[in-house]
Formats: structure tokens, C-alpha cells, sequence
């Protein structure tokens, strides 16, 4: 089964986009070539934003070991301040959190575990640990732990960044 990536065969590979189409309309829906939607209308007399806390969680032993920097967490924390920045005042974050860990399956699941049970975030993103490698084993720990998948959201995700 595949993980969080395409992982799709030749037999059940979406059709190509057509020439010139650009973007990934086979996976969103949406030509991501082309610019961002304008943010919602957010007049800022009586409406409130939605607000959320969100936590990354960064699963690599290299990274948790010191051997190199944890970049992908703080990439996706400005990544999020950028979406907060857009939404015109409709979107904030409340709280965040940058946790990085070894790629061990019970540590990831405890953590994802505490963080729900909790209810210390909204949201909760992992990243890293979804190679092929022995030790790559965030979609396994996560699958511990949640009682739903959004493989559209995870594959629209993974897509997104392979470029």
C-alpha cells in the first residue's frame, strides 16, 4: 500500500494534464499554475477569524541527533504564517509548536497521542519519516493514532512540494 506519496501505477496512474495545462489537476482539481485565490472578505467589524494552534512534528534521527538542521519544520510553520498572512485577517494562529523527534514508531505515536488526547492543537502536521527506508515510519505511527485518513489532503500535500 502506498504511503503518503503517489505511489501510483501504470495501470492506475491518473491521465497526463493536457499540454500546456500546467499545475497538478489530476490530484486537486485546481491548474496550481495559476495565482492564488484572493483571500476572503474579512470587513473586520464584528466577524471573527477562525483561529487555530498548530503543531509540527519532525520525525528524523538524523535531525533529532544534531547531524544537520530540522528544516522542513520551520518551513511548514512559515508556510502557515504565509496562509495566515493571506487570509486578510480571516485566519489566525493562536499557538504553536515545533517538536522534533528520532524515528522511533511508539515515540511518534506517544507524542501524536498526547498532543490529541490533550486537545493542545487543532491541527496537527508530521513531516519527514515517509522515505522508504527501514527507520522511515511516520505514516505507520500516525496510523496508530488517528481514527480517519485524509489521503486526498496528504497526496494534494506531497504533490505540491515534489516541485
Amino acid at each position: 500500500e502506498p504511503g503518503p506519496s503517489l505511489g501510483l501505477s501504470a495501470a492506475g496512474a491518473a491521465p497526463a494534464a493536457p499540454a500546456g495545462a500546467g499545475g497538478h489537476s489530476t490530484v486537486c482539481g485546481q491548474d496550481c499554475d495559476a495565482p492564488p485565490p484572493e483571500p476572503l472578505a474579512h470587513d473586520g467589524h464584528g466577524a471573527q477569524p477562525v483561529q487555530a494552534s498548530v503543531a509540527v512534528l519532525t520525525c528524523s534521527d538524523r535531525a533529532h541527533a544534531g547531524v544537520y538542521e530540522d528544516k522542513s519544520g520551520p518551513m511548514a510553520l512559515e508556510t502557515i504564517a504565509a496562509f495566515t498572512a493571506r487570509s486578510g485577517g480571516a485566519f489566525e494562529v493562536s499557538q504553536t509548536a515545533l517538536k522534533v523527534l528520532p524515528d522511533s514508531e511508539d515515540d511518534i505515536a506517544d507524542q501524536l497521542r498526547s498532543w490529541s488526547e490533550a486537545r493542545s492543537f487543532d491541527v496537527i502536521f508530521t513531516t519527514g519519516g515517509t522515505g522508504f527506508g527501514p527507520r522511515d515510519i511516520t505514516p505507520e505511527a500516525t496510523k496508530r493514532v488517528i481514527t480517519r485518513s485524509a489521503e486526498g489532503l496528504s497526496r494534494a500535500m506531497a504533490w505540491q512540494t515534489s516541485f
